[in-house]
């Protein structure tokens, strides 16, 4: 990554020492077993440790007599910094992810892959119809690129960039034993939790840690008629999606390259007028508490 800041105001990051001496962190307090010389109006970081998974960035509105508790509100990094130019690039790790699935048939691969996450489908019903059922089998597997750009001009955000790299392939068989009508719906199967990351600091004194806590949803999205038949869809994407923030006024991001291919039916199909696609819709909050989200 590249970055460059100066003209930090009132901005400290909790030495080892107060890091040891946190009793508490929520949404509007972070309390010490021991009394700190921090002042109203501060803003104060911290990087990711056992008391706060995420990290924090706060601005302190009041302090209890004691020092030893502070009043916060989420503070902003142009409230942190005066000028800054950032840009960081991080490949998400399936290291430490859990795979939370909402329905039943959906798990983790096990057979090896080019791909950092990997997903089964095994008789995953998409669609209940009343007298039938949309059934898929399969894999869903993609890498992840996570990238956050940033222009930070006299404590003003000029411009702010989250996006999502990702190289995807989805191969699914669907199975109906009845008919049904044209629909369109998106059918979310299950997340990846992933364990919070500092994608990067401000070369600063103090630096100031920038954390992510990325979670990535797995679904299929379907649009078409159902008639009773066992079909195969192969589904090849490489995708960037996320938001620009820039002079005032946010705007979406996106750019495909997609390659879609139906297999041979193997029970008679009459009408084979389908669409199925399989991806992950992912949320990077900073800090925890605010981020993008893209699909």
């Amino acid at each position: 990554y590249n970055l460059t800041v100066k003209n930090m105001f009132n901005t400290y990051v909790l030495t080892p020492d107060q890091t040891a001496n946190l009793a508490n962190v929520d949404s509007t307090q972070v309390s010490f077993t021991q009394p700190v010389n921090f002042s109203q109006g501060d803003v104060v970081a911290s990087d990711i440790n056992s008391i706060a998974p995420d990290g924090f960035l706060r601005k302190i509105n009041s302090i209890s007599a004691d020092k030893k508790t502070f009043y916060t509100s989420q503070a902003a990094l142009e409230e942190a910094v005066k000028d800054a130019n950032f840009s960081f690039q991080r490949q998400i790790q399936p290291s430490g992810s859990i795979l939370n699935p909402y329905i039943e048939g959906l798990s983790k691969s096990s057979a090896s892959s080019l791909f950092d996450f990997s997903v089964d489908l095994n008789s995953v019903v998409i669609y209940d119809f009343g007298p039938g059922k949309l059934t898929a089998d399969g894999n869903i597997s993609f890498n992840m690129d996570y990238v956050l750009q940033g222009r930070i001009n006299n404590h003003s955000l000029e411009e702010l960039i989250f996006k999502i790299i990702s190289t995807e392939k989805c191969d699914l068989t669907l199975k109906s034993a009845g008919s049904f009508g044209y629909f369109s719906k998106y059918i979310p199967l299950g997340e990846f939790s992933l364990p919070p990351f500092t994608i990067g600091a401000t070369p600063t004194i103090p630096p100031i840690p920038i954390t992510v806590h990325p979670k990535i949803e797995i679904g299929v999205e379907f649009s078409g008629g159902i008639k009773p038949a066992e079909v195969g869809a192969l589904q090849e994407v490489i995708f960037t999606v996320g938001l620009k923030y820039d002079g005032g006024q946010w705007s979406p991001i996106s750019d495909w390259q997609h390659k879609f291919e139906i297999k041979e039916p193997v029970l008679p199909f009459s009408s084979l007028g389908f669409r199925v696609s399989g991806g992950p819709p992912a949320k990077f909050p900073l800090w925890g508490v605010a981020g993008p989200k893209a699909k």
